[in-house]
Parts: C-alpha cells; sequence; structure tokens
C-alpha cells in the first residue's frame, strides 16, 4: 500500500460500511466441515445466478470450495451474532453445538439463517491477499422470519429490522 492508504486506515474506512454478516460452509473430499463468516459478499447477477466472495488467501477454505464440493452462502438472522462469532475464530471444530442439516449435495445448512444459497465455484480471480470466488447459485432457501438481520458495523455485529428499521 502507498504511505497515503496505509492498511489500518482502509480497515477504518471500510468498518463504516455496513455489511451483511454471513457463514459460508463447505466440506472436503474426506467429509471434513469447513466454516467461516464472511463480510465481502455481494450479488453479481440474476441470469446467472451469481454470489461474489472474498476469501483471505491463508483460508483452508478455498480448496474445498472451488475443487467441486460447492458452498452454502448462509445469511444471519440478527439472533445469530454468537454463531457468526465462533464461525470468525480459528476454532477446529465449529460446528459443535451449532444446529444444521446436510442438502442433498453434501453441504451443511445452518437452522435458523434468513436466507441459504447453494452454490458452485464458477470462477476465481487473485485480489491482492484474497481470492475473490464467484459462485453460481443452484438452489436457496429463504426463511418465513426473514425480518431480522445481522449486520457488521464499525467492528460490532448490530441487529437490524425490517425497512431498516433499529430493534
Amino acid at each position: 500500500m502507498t504511505a497515503a492508504v496505509d492498511a489500518s486506515t482502509l480497515r477504518a474506512a471500510f468498518r463504516l460500511h455496513p455489511q451483511g454478516v454471513t457463514i459460508v460452509t463447505t466440506h472436503d473430499e474426506y467429509g471434513n466441515q469447513w466454516g467461516m463468516t464472511a463480510t465481502s459478499v455481494t450479488s453479481v447477477s440474476l441470469d446467472p445466478p451469481l454470489v461474489l466472495l472474498c476469501v483471505t488467501n491463508r483460508s483452508g477454505l478455498i480448496g474445498p470450495m472451488t475443487a467441486g464440493a460447492g458452498f452454502n452462502v448462509h445469511f444471519l438472522a440478527a439472533d445469530q451474532a454468537e454463531l457468526a462469532t465462533r464461525f470468525a475464530t480459528p476454532l477446529a471444530d465449529k460446528f459443535t453445538g451449532a444446529s444444521y442439516e446436510f442438502t442433498p449435495t453434501g453441504g451443511t445448512k445452518l437452522d435458523g439463517a434468513l436466507a441459504c444459497l447453494e452454490c458452485v465455484a464458477d470462477s476465481t480471480y487473485q485480489g491482492g491477499d484474497h481470492t475473490i470466488i464467484v459462485g453460481r447459485i443452484v438452489d436457496l432457501s429463504i426463511s418465513s422470519h426473514a425480518d431480522r438481520a445481522l449486520v457488521f458495523f464499525d467492528g460490532v455485529m448490530t441487529p437490524v429490522g425490517t425497512n431498516g428499521k433499529d430493534l
């Protein structure tokens, strides 16, 4: 980075941009489950349905996500901050105590999420210290209680309600 845009200043600026909190899950060829909390997630296209996420190059999830296992992106509900915190840590087994089911493709679908996008990797790009993964959405589900979301703002996970009203 240049002296004008150092990493800590850039991080401080992006902390002021509210982001939805998601958990990305996948599995490897041995059946091991992997997961992480992510806020760098956005829609790309409706036709075909595509989603983009940025994963640090240090993450062990990149291999399973792009090797054909697919991955699920969960949009978290307001009451899932504890789960998001657990998946943001380097714990070996983040799924212990989590409520989930397996999808027909073998993916992990976390209970309680507002929505779950089931994806397969469409393309990847290198972007500095992150890998940009574009996923093709092959199935999705939306919760019937999709009215209160979890967002990340200024370093804090914050619930927001329907129509942007605070809870």
